[in-house]
C-alpha cells in the first residue's frame, strides 16, 4: 500500500512481509494508492507503477523498474533484483534527498582527483610443493592434513608511467632456476630497487617551472573558474603547472593548488592479492626496514597493505639527515573501489 500527498508525492505505506524477487510482476501482486484529504480516504489500484512513478523520474516514454521498498528506479530487471538483494534487508522507506544543500555532502578531496603517475601490474606462478607431517592420525577425531604447499616458482611486473616519454614501460620477470631461490624476496627487492630507481630519474617536483609564454599567460589571465574544483576565482587565485613535467594546468585556488600533489606511493596492483598472493610474500616485507600497515578484510585477507621505503636522504638547516620515504602500496585488482579510502 502507498500514499500520496502534494508534498511528499507518493511514499511506500506498507509492504507485505512476502514480498521478494520471486514475486516480481506476479499478477497476484496488488499494490493499492490511498489518497485522503483529511476527512476522506480513498483507495486506488495501481495496474502500472512504471507510469505512475517514470514522469517524476524523467521525461523519456521508456519504461523503468521500481523497488516498492525504496521506489527507485532501475533501467532493467536484472538490476532490480540485484538491488532488492540488499533491500530487503532495511525497514521499507521512501528515500528523500534533503532540500537545504547545506544539509548535503559534497566531494571535498580535490587532491585524489591526480590519478596515479606510476602503476605496477603484477602477478605470480606457483608449483604444488608435496608435504609430509609424519604424524600420528587418530581416526576417532576429525583433523586437517596439509599435504602440500603453494611455493612460488616465478614473477612479473610492468611499471606504467602516465608518459612513455617521461619514464618507458619497463617489464621485469623471474623464474626460479632452483627450489632454494627465494622468488617472494626476489619480488621485493627488485620493487625497492626500481621504485628508488623512478624517484633517482624522474625530476618530481625538484624546482621545474613552467615557462610563461604568451599562450600560458592568456590562458591564467582568461581563467574565472577553478580547474581543479571548478569553484568561482577570487583574489587566491593561483598558477597551477605538473610537477613531473613543469607543463601549465591551469589557474587554481591556492587550497586546491596545494592539495594537489603528486602521491607519495606507487601503486602495485596483484590479480587475487586478497586471498592468495598476499601470503606467498608478505613475510618478505619485514626482512628490509620500513613501517609496515595493512588493512585487513579477515583474519587472513587484506584489502590492501603498504611498506615504507627511504629512497633518499637530505640535510635540512639545523645539519640533521632527514630521509625521503615513498610506500609500495598494493591492492587486489578487485579492491580498486576502495583505493579513495586508503589514500
Amino acid at each position: 500500500m502507498f500514499g500520496y500527498d502534494d508534498a511528499k508525492g507518493t511514499y511506500t505505506r506498507r509492504i507485505s512481509k512476502k514480498y521478494d524477487t520471486s514475486l516480481l510482476d506476479d499478477p497476484r501482486v496488488i499494490n493499492l494508492l490511498l489518497i485522503s484529504n483529511g476527512e476522506t480516504n480513498h483507495y486506488c489500484w495501481i495496474k502500472n507503477m512504471s507510469k505512475l512513478l517514470s514522469s517524476k523520474i524523467n521525461n523519456n516514454q521508456h519504461k523503468r523498474h521500481f523497488c516498492l521498498r525504496c521506489l527507485n528506479s532501475f533501467n532493467s530487471k536484472c538490476s532490480l533484483i540485484k538491488h532488492l538483494e540488499y533491500c530487503s534487508n532495511h525497514e521499507a522507506v521512501k528515500i528523500e534527498m534533503p532540500k537545504d544543500k547545506n544539509k548535503c555532502m559534497y566531494f571535498k578531496n580535490f587532491g585524489r582527483k591526480m590519478g596515479e603517475p606510476f602503476v605496477v601490474y603484477a602477478d605470480f606462478e606457483c608449483y604444488n610443493e608435496k608435504m609430509e607431517s609424519g604424524r600420528k592420525l587418530d581416526p576417532e577425531k576429525s583433523y586437517n592434513e596439509k599435504y602440500q604447499k603453494h611455493t612460488p616458482s616465478g614473477f612479473g611486473y610492468l611499471i606504467k608511467c602516465f608518459d612513455n616519454k617521461l619514464y618507458s614501460p619497463k617489464l621485469v620477470q623471474h623464474t626460479a632456476k632452483s627450489p632454494d631461490n627465494d622468488v617472494a624476496q626476489v619480488i621485493v627487492d627488485s620493487l625497492e630497487d626500481d621504485v628508488k630507481e623512478i624517484y633517482q630519474k624522474v625530476p618530481a617536483n625538484r624546482g621545474k617551472y613552467p615557462k610563461k609564454n604568451a599562450w600560458n599567460r592568456a590562458a591564467y589571465e582568461k581563467g574565472t573558474h577553478c580547474h581543479i574544483c571548478e569553484g568561482v576565482l577570487g583574489e587566491d587565485k593561483m598558477w597551477d603547472h605538473f610537477h613531473f613535467t613543469g607543463k601549465y594546468r591551469g589557474a587554481a585556488h591556492n587550497e586546491c593548488n596545494l592539495a594537489f600533489k603528486i602521491p607519495k606511493f606507487i601503486l602495485i596492483i596483484l590479480h587475487n592479492l586478497s586471498g592468495y598472493d598476499a601470503h606467498l610474500f608478505i613475510k618478505n616485507l619485514g626482512k628490509s626496514k620500513g613501517k609496515i600497515d595493512c588493512i585487513p578484510n579477515s583474519e587472513e585477507k587484506y584489502i590492501s597493505f603498504k611498506k615504507e621505503i627511504v629512497v633518499d636522504t637530505f640535510i635540512n638547516k639545523e645539519g640533521e639527515t632527514k630521509n625521503i620515504k615513498l610506500e609500495l602500496r598494493f591492492i587486489d585488482s578487485l579492491n580498486l573501489r576502495y583505493l579513495f579510502l586508503i589514500s
